[in-house]
Formats: structure tokens, C-alpha cells, sequence
């Protein structure tokens, strides 16, 4: 009868350490799955930012909202809004008002800018 008993607390300590061990495993996929989702969503507020990014590099005109590519352009020094220098001057012969002004912050503060190209072949 002793002997019996022996097995039963063997067999008892082994069941114990099997439930100890799913638990654990159960607890480690659960923060494994956790860590995933982590990951998508860090992966995702990179997407969003790298598309605010794009959208900030691409800058349109206020006249046209055209994108402003090599073209000449204005641009306001205060709120540094930019447009087209040809949609710029078609706006000001119509609205005589808005000479030398911004569109947006309406102050006098437009610079005539062109964007610039390097040219390798010439050192002049």
C-alpha cells in the first residue's frame, strides 16, 4: 500500500510540472502575440509617417494646386507657402490687391525664386 502511495505522489508531481508547463507555454505565445501586434502597429506608424513625409515633400500651388516641379516659383518667407510665379502673376493682374502679398498669411513677404540645377559641364 505504501508503494502505491509513492505513485500516486510521483504521478501527481509529474501532472503538476505538465500544467505548470502549458501554462507557461500558453503565457509565452500569449506575450509573443503581443510583441506582434506591437510590431504591426510601430510598423504602421511608420508607413503613416514616411507617407506625411511624401506629402509635405510634394508641394502644390496655391493658385492651381499643381504640383511645383522645376518650374519657377514664389514663395512667402513668413508662412513659406509657395505657387507658381506665372499662376502668381495671373492672380495679381485679376486681384491687384495682392501684389507682392501673400495668398495665405496676406503680409509682404513674397520671394521670386527659381529652383536651382547644377550643371557639371560648366564652371562658370
Amino acid at each position: 500500500m505504501n508503494v502505491m502511495l509513492l505513485d500516486d505522489e510521483g504521478k501527481n508531481k509529474t501532472y503538476n510540472m505538465k500544467k505548470e508547463a502549458d501554462s507557461m507555454k500558453k503565457e509565452a505565445d500569449s506575450m509573443k502575440k503581443e510583441a506582434d501586434s506591437m510590431k504591426k502597429e510601430t510598423d504602421s506608424m511608420k508607413k503613416e509617417a514616411d507617407s506625411m513625409k511624401e506629402k509635405d515633400e510634394l508641394e502644390e500651388c496655391l493658385v492651381c494646386f499643381d504640383t511645383i516641379s522645376n518650374k519657377k516659383y514664389v514663395e512667402c518667407e513668413l508662412c513659406n507657402r509657395k505657387c507658381h510665379k506665372d499662376c502668381y502673376n495671373r492672380f495679381v493682374r485679376k486681384n491687384p490687391f495682392f501684389s507682392m502679398k501673400c495668398f495665405q498669411c496676406q503680409t509682404k513677404s513674397i520671394n521670386f525664386k527659381k529652383k536651382k540645377r547644377y550643371n557639371s559641364c560648366c564652371f562658370c
